[in-house]
């Protein structure tokens, strides 16, 4: 038999014995995402070659692991880094292994995965020469890329599923020491036909700018004060946010007043689908117990300052660089703690 396929629980047993199996040196893989349990899944050694998305996306995402690919790092393996790539291919000496799984706890014990062992000599050494394409010197992950993934790095809200819940970020709270945006956003209080899930909260989109608020949940750390909201905003054009940053949401109402939300805290950001039709899902922490103000003050504000904002619902979303203005902008709404 040439090939087999494979399907649920017998999935990554059939990996890990299969990397174990073969020599190091013979084994290169080529996926998209590493998890926190990458290690004990897909146990590589030095010499081996592996290819992953490492980026500050796809860890502000909490979807490649930068403290996993240090560690694989250490031990010798040579890790590349590749953006938007999406393929799971696993050479292992004379076989290969092609399929859906990530390397991930949520991969090994929720999703239902399949793969297919290939044994076939022209497939492997196609499946070898695609995974090598991949490995070149430009893209090898050196220290500047590791650590600016690492400060971009938020663990998955929840953890892997069948994991306990991660630890928050030290400090969700906004101040004026981090970036900060003005994002215009529209409230959707009916059912529209274009839905997206993510975790457990959904969200609800008309294809444009999408903000929809979850359950209240409690503080997870002693730097947050009082309860949170999160929140999530869809748009069709990232403007560059990534964890920590702070968010203004401006809100155009079609009908009625427009208002100016809290300041909030960015937890993630992730994107959905790829090319043209590519949507942004931005995680928000936003002051539960901080109301809204009316957008025309806001707006009366940004004059005196003389920082531009969005005007309309489809204008792009656009950063306050001085700390000045910034200062100035939070003090707008009580609670919202200003640096000396």
């Amino acid at each position: 038999m040439t090939a087999e396929v494979i399907t649920g629980r017998k999935v990554w047993s059939t990996i890990t014995a299969a990397v174990e199996r073969t020599p190091k040196g013979e084994r290169c893989v080529a996926v998209a995402y590493l998890g926190a349990d990458a290690r004990r899944l897909l146990p590589l050694s030095g010499g081996d070659t592996l290819v992953v998305d490492c980026s500050e996306r796809t860890a502000a995402a909490g979807q490649t692991n930068p403290a996993v690919v240090r560690e694989y790092i250490k031990t010798g393996i040579n890790v590349y880094w590749c953006d938007n790539l999406h393929a799971k291919v696993y050479v292992l000496g004379d076989k290969a292994i092609v399929g859906s799984p990530n390397i991930s706890s949520t991969s090994e014990g929720v999703l239902t995965e399949a793969i297919a062992v290939i044994r076939e000599r022209r497939a492997i050494d196609q499946a070898r020469k695609f995974v090598y394409s991949l490995a070149t010197a430009e893209h090898l992950v050196d220290e500047a890329r590791l650590v600016g993934c690492e400060a971009a790095w938020v663990a998955p809200r929840g953890g892997q599923r069948g994991t306990s819940q991660p630890e928050r970020p030290a400090n969700t709270t906004p101040t004026p020491d981090r970036r900060l945006w003005f994002v215009p956003t529209q409230v959707f209080t009916q059912m529209h036909h274009r839905r997206y899930y993510l975790g457990d909260d959904k969200i609800i989109s008309t294809g444009n700018i999408s903000i929809r608020a979850s359950e209240r949940i409690p503080s997870h750390s002693s730097a947050d004060q009082g309860g949170f909201r999160l929140i999530s905003v869809q748009y069709k054009a990232t403007p560059g946010l990534r964890a920590g940053d702070v968010v203004i949401q401006c809100n155009f109402a079609i009908l009625g007043r427009s208002y100016a939300y809290p300041p909030s805290t960015v937890e993630s950001v992730m994107p959905l689908g790829r090319g043209r039709s590519t949507v942004y899902i931005a995680k928000l922490r936003r002051p539960a117990d901080t109301r809204p103000i009316p957008l025309q003050q806001l707006r009366d504000e940004c004059r005196k300052l003389n920082v531009s904002m969005p005007t309309g619902l489809f204008d792009r979303p656009s950063e306050v660089r001085e700390l000045r203005a910034k200062r100035s902008l939070l003090r707008m709404w009580s609670g919202i703690p200003t640096l000396p």
